[in-house]
């Protein structure tokens, strides 16, 4: 196959594309290299100035390397070039800077100083690509190190670059690597695995990694982390992960591997940070299945995401003031997701999901012990009601919509949801899938259309429960011609056509419910059971805090304890009817990440246990809430 031209070779280089005075580079290379030499790479920066020498000054320029001469040329100046042949190089040396790499390169009596910004594995891995061993890795910051010699004995030849890896990177790989196995477990769906890899990109993406050359232990952080979710079958012909995990050091023979995936994840970066918004979709993936299943994965994988942001604006080594802007920037993108709601028409639970399951879950939830009660009495009201029916003897109407009434944040979407299951479970209604509505989706703004829009969501909660928060909204106070009403007589009318297909859930504070029955007799009649959601107590709400907690693997210190007793009880003796209850604790929970996330942004060497640590300086103050977050 013919060789391609110096032009296309160089236009295939990434890096070439950022070269000033390509026009006057590229004539002079063409005249340099040989029509049978292949270029391997480009190394972009500029020589620096020669000490004692006056107006000597910074000259940007490259370095190109092929595989048989390195070519040394200044941009400005690219006839005033110098070509080495590979065999005359004695060697190459690396002297790691702050924030670059000085390349010093011998030949003859003479030798060269270069810098760039690329990382030593990118410098390494180029000259290694041009045939010579490498004598040994570099070790400490500002040390020179030998990365290309003559050819040494074939007995003696060293074995090749080794890339060092970080030791916060290993446990951190497999600490995630644990949990996307848990994943696995209950997830087949390779949708999912999908967008996790694609979430790693925007994570990666807020934490910097647009634009720039990687380092070392950015790149192999990434590609370990993203492997791990890797489905062993449809991959290489070995897992990746497994294979970095036998050594101590980034094994030679997966190099190439490694290009490859380095390049792919670039591009995937770059994409996610053009786009104009982000997204994190497995958390929003997790959101609908924990709310089918009564699981807690959501809060799982938000944890993962956070743990590898952490670890990776670390991974270089270097502090450039701006962790905590980033680590923010992930975090509210986190939490968007963790509070993103809408309908979930999905089916709830199992199949073949029985009420003793179901009712084990319903008794794990903390408090609503009258909730609960309510519940097992409607239990033993249908277990009696079946019998009656075997028995041919008359049994009273059976009716499945519910009123829930009772202050923000206290489990009426989460038990509104195991209620259909309960409905399923004992053979009532077919599904037993919940769809979460309100005024908004439910009246339109024109005459006649609301009807539509109404039948349509009673449609989507057929052989379910259509869940109306905030109902009261449909019949707002001294406004008789509102299009709420109309909604309300659309459903009233599907309740009594669809007596067996479908439930109503109402729900709202007290007295607005109150005055909402009130307000149309259907509503009265047709609505024969009412769950009065309270408040959670103090010691409720810190057993809803601890489940938060414990989802993500945080420690509280006792004097963090003491605090955040100390400010959940406060809030709680200031409560009124807007007091959030879980809401608030959420909210709690999510401001002590955020500060976690700042106090841990100056330390540079993490651990484990300092990322699942929270002590009293990140529990929030009083003046950090007001009445506003408490719903």
């Amino acid at each position: 196959m013919a060789q391609d031209s110096i032009g296309d070779q160089l236009k295939n280089l990434k890096r070439w594309h950022f070269i000033p005075g390509k026009n006057r580079i590229t004539p002079v290379l063409e005249s340099l290299i040989s029509r049978d030499e292949y270029i391997i790479d480009i190394i972009d920066g500029f020589f620096p100035a020669e000490p004692g020498i006056k107006n000597s000054r910074d000259d940007s320029g490259l370095i190109l390397v092929t595989d048989k001469t390195v070519i040394l040329l200044r941009s400005e100046l690219p006839d005033k070039h110098i070509v080495l042949k590979k065999d005359k190089i004695l060697n190459i040396t690396c002297n790691k800077n702050f924030s670059s790499l000085t390349i010093q390169i011998s030949s003859g009596k003479n030798n060269y100083s270069f810098v760039t910004h690329l990382t030593e594995f990118a410098v390494k891995n180029i000259f290694s690509a041009a045939g010579k061993p490498v004598q040994r890795e570099s070790s400490l910051s500002g040390s020179s190190v030998n990365i290309l010699s003559s050819p040494l004995p074939e007995e003696i030849e060293e074995d090749p670059p080794q890339m060092s890896i970080s030791d916060l990177l290993y446990p951190e790989v497999k600490k995630i690597n644990s949990k996307l196995l848990e994943f696995k477990n209950i997830i087949t769906d390779e949708n999912f695995y999908e967008m996790y890899r694609n979430d790693i990109y925007t994570i990666s993406a807020l934490c910097g990694m647009t634009g720039r050359e990687l380092s070392d232990n950015e790149i192999l952080f990434i590609c370990m982390v993203l492997s791990a979710a890797e489905n062993k079958q449809k991959s290489d012909t070995f897992n990746f992960l497994e294979e970095v995990m036998k050594h101590d050091s980034f094994p030679n023979h997966l190099r190439d591997n490694m290009n490859r995936r380095m390049e792919i994840i670039l591009s995937g970066i770059a994409k996610v940070n053009s786009a104009d918004e982000k997204f994190l979709k497995s958390i929003e993936y997790l959101i609908n299945y924990d709310r089918e299943h009564s699981t807690k994965y959501a809060d799982k994988m938000a944890s993962l995401f956070y743990e590898f942001a952490q670890c990776l604006i670390r991974a270089d080594g270097k502090r450039d003031g701006m962790e905590e802007t980033k680590l923010k920037g992930v975090s509210e993108l986190i939490q968007k997701e963790m509070h993103s709601a809408g309908i979930s028409p999905e089916n709830a639970g199992d199949e073949n999901e029985t009420i003793e399951q179901v009712m084990e879950r319903i008794n794990a939830l903390v408090g609503m012990e009258n909730i609960k009660e309510e519940i097992k009495s409607f239990i033993n009201f249908v277990s009696i009601r079946t019998e009656r029916d075997k028995r041919q003897l008359p049994v009273t109407p059976l009716s499945l919509h519910a009123v829930f009434y009772g202050p923000p944040g206290t489990g009426k979407t989460t038990i509104a949801r195991l209620l259909g299951r309960v409905y399923k479970a004992l053979g009532l209604l077919s599904s037993g899938h919940l769809v979460e509505t309100d005024r908004a989706g439910l009246v339109a703004g024109y005459v006649g259309q609301t009807a539509i829009k109404t039948d349509e969501m009673v449609m989507k909660a057929k052989d379910g429960v259509l869940f109306i928060d905030e109902a009261y909204t449909l019949a707002p106070e001294n406004s008789a011609n509102d299009f709420g009403r109309e909604s309300i007589d659309t459903i009233l009318k599907r309740m009594e056509d669809m007596r067996e297909g479908f439930a109503v859930i109402a729900a709202g504070y007290t007295d607005e419910m109150e005055r909402f029955i009130n307000s149309n007799p259907g509503l009265k009649s047709r609505f024969s059971r009412y769950f009065y959601f309270d408040h959670y107590a103090p010691e409720e709400l810190i057993k809803i805090f601890n489940i938060f907690a414990e989802n993500v693997e945080f420690k509280l210190s006792s004097e963090a304890e003491i605090k955040l007793k100390d400010l959940i009880t406060f809030f709680y003796s200031k409560k009124n009817r807007s007091f959030g209850n879980a809401r608030f604790v959420r909210n709690v929970f999510d401001k002590i990440v955020q500060n976690q996330a700042d106090r841990l942004a100056k330390i540079t060497a993490l651990t484990n246990e300092l990322l699942c640590e929270i002590t009293e300086e990140d529990i929030p103050l009083k003046e950090d809430f007001n009445a506003e977050q408490f719903v």
